[in-house]
């Protein structure tokens, strides 16, 4: 699972180079998106920026909800890993 939240801010991207980006994202997460697959939402960031906002797959299989870039997801003390990953990186870069 892939998580990430950010300030939302106008974006100065071309038309281009954000449907090139969307396009990659579809391509990376290809093999999550259909109505019999649990999904997942990826937000993008850039600079401190939203720079792309997408969602794949089913939030509920059974009713075939799709996920959407607001779903909740209940990760609940799965978290604590990225957490912990999240605190070591920036320790590192100081």
């Amino acid at each position: 699972m892939l998580s990430g939240s950010g300030p939302a801010a106008a974006q100065s991207d071309t038309f281009s180079e954000s449907a090139t980006r969307a396009a990659n994202l579809d391509a990376v997460f290809a093999e999550w998106n259909g109505e019999r697959r649990p999904g997942c939402a990826v937000t993008v960031s850039r600079d401190g920026r939203i720079v792309a906002t997408r969602a794949y797959g089913m939030a509920i299989l059974e009713s075939a909800t799709p996920n959407t870039p607001a779903t909740e997801f209940h990760v609940a003390s799965v978290s604590k890993q990225f957490t912990a990953a999240a605190i070591r990186l920036l320790q590192a870069e100081g």
